[in-house]
C-alpha cells in the first residue's frame, strides 16, 4: 500500500500499469487505492478499468472509490454512467459517493443535480436521503433558474419532513413572533454575519419561554491550522477574515459568545470548544473535509478579488497548496469552533 501511495510522484506512463495491476488484487483496500490513483493519473485504460470496477467489484468501498474517480474525468463524460450506477447500485456508500463526487463538480448543471437529488431523497437509507436533501437545500440557497423553485417543491413534498418545519422569512433583529412563543432555539453560523449580534440574541430571548434553552454554534477563525505549511492559503485566509470584518461581520465571534449571552440576560451560560482535528487516524474523513474546506474558501474568491483583498496569483497558489495537502499522506487539518449553551 505505501508503494501505491507513492505513485502520486511517478509519471502517468509508469504509474498507470501499476494502478491497473492494483485493481486485480484480492485485498479491497489495494483496489480502492488503485481506483483513487486512476482518478488522478487519468487515461482511457483507467476509465475502462474504473467502469468495470463500478459495475462489477464485489466490495462497496471499491465501487464507491471508482465512482469518485470517474467524476474526475469530467461531468459530461461521467454523468450518464454515474446516474445509471446510482439507480442500479442500492449500496448506501456507493450512492453517497456519487452524490458527493458530482455535487463537488463546479460545472455540474443544476438540472442534473436536481435529478440526482430527487432520486436520493426517495432512497430507503437515511444517509442517502440526507445527502439528497442537502443538495436540494443548496439549489434553493443558490437560487439560480427554475431548479431552485423545483428543489424547494421537492423538499416540501418529502413525507419525512411533512409537518416538522415552517419556513419564515424575516429580520433576525426584529423577529416576527410574539413573546414566549418557542421552547428552544438553535443558531448556527449566523451571528458571524450580523452587525449587532447582541440585538439578535436579545430578540431570540424575547421569543423564548422562561427556562427555554438556547444553543449557539459560532466560528473562531483564528484556530485554523493546515499541514504541510501553505503560505498562500494562510494569506488568503487572513484576507478572507479581514474582508468579513470590514463588511460588518465577525470571524472571531465564537470566543465572545459568553459575554454576549450574559449581556442580554441569559442564565447558566456555558461555552464548549469543539475541535475538528483530522490526520492519519481518519484519512477518509480528512480527504472529504478538505474538499469541503476548499469549496468554502473559494466561495469568497470573487468578492475578495473585487475588493482588492487578494490576487489571482494568491488564489492559484492556494488551490495548488490545497491539492497538494489533499494528496499528502501526512496532512493535518485543525479547526475549532465554539458552542455556547444557556437558558432564559
Amino acid at each position: 500500500m505505501p508503494a501505491l501511495a507513492g505513485l502520486r510522484e511517478v509519471e502517468p506512463e509508469a504509474a498507470i500499469p501499476l494502478l491497473l495491476l492494483g485493481l486485480e488484487q484480492t485485498t479491497f483496500v489495494i483496489r480502492s487505492l488503485a481506483c483513487a490513483g486512476l482518478g488522478v493519473k487519468r487515461s482511457e485504460a483507467g476509465w475502462a478499468a474504473l467502469q468495470a470496477a463500478l459495475r462489477q467489484d464485489e466490495d462497496a468501498n471499491v465501487r464507491a472509490e471508482a465512482a469518485n474517480a470517474l467524476a474526475s474525468y469530467g461531468v459530461e463524460r461521467a454523468w450518464p454512467l454515474l446516474r445509471d450506477a446510482f439507480v442500479a447500485d442500492d449500496q448506501w456508500l456507493v450512492r453517497c459517493s456519487i452524490l458527493s463526487a458530482l455535487a463537488e463538480q463546479e460545472d455540474m448543471p443544476p438540472a442534473w443535480l436536481l435529478e440526482l437529488a430527487r432520486e436520493a431523497v426517495a432512497d430507503g437509507d437515511g444517509t442517502v436521503r440526507a445527502g439528497g436533501a442537502e443538495i436540494l437545500g443548496r439549489l434553493v440557497r443558490e437560487g439560480r433558474g427554475p431548479e431552485a423553485a423545483q428543489a424547494r417543491e421537492a423538499l416540501a413534498a418529502q413525507p419525512w419532513l411533512a409537518g416538522r418545519y415552517e419556513l419564515v422569512h424575516g429580520d433576525a433583529a426584529e423577529l416576527p413572533f410574539p413573546m414566549d412563543t418557542f421552547d428552544g432555539a438553535f443558531l448556527c453560523w449566523l451571528l458571524e454575519h450580523v452587525g449587532d449580534p447582541a440585538r439578535v440574541l436579545g430578540e431570540v430571548r424575547r421569543c423564548l419561554r422562561p427556562g427555554s434553552p438556547i444553543v449557539v454554534n459560532e466560528v473562531q477563525n483564528a484556530t485554523f491550522f493546515l499541514s504541510p505549511y501553505s503560505p498562500h492559503t494562510i494569506a488568503y485566509w487572513a484576507a478572507f477574515n479581514e474582508h468579513q470584518w470590514e463588511l460588518g461581520g465577525d470571524p472571531f465571534i465564537g470566543a465572545k459568545l459568553g459575554n454576549l449571552l450574559l449581556r442580554v440576560g441569559y442564565r447558566e451560560v456555558q461555552t464548549l470548544v469543539k475541535t475538528i482535528h483530522l490526520d492519519n487516524r481518519r484519512p477518509g474523513e480528512r480527504a472529504e473535509f478538505l474538499e469541503f474546506w476548499s469549496d468554502l474558501l473559494l466561495s469568497g474568491c470573487q468578492g475578495l478579488l473585487a475588493a482588492g483583498r487578494t490576487t489571482p496569483e494568491v488564489v492559484a497558489g492556494m488551490q495548488r497548496e490545497l491539492r497538494a495537502v489533499g494528496r499528502d499522506p501526512d496532512a493535518v487539518f485543525f479547526y475549532s469552533f465554539i458552542q455556547a449553551r444557556a437558558v432564559v
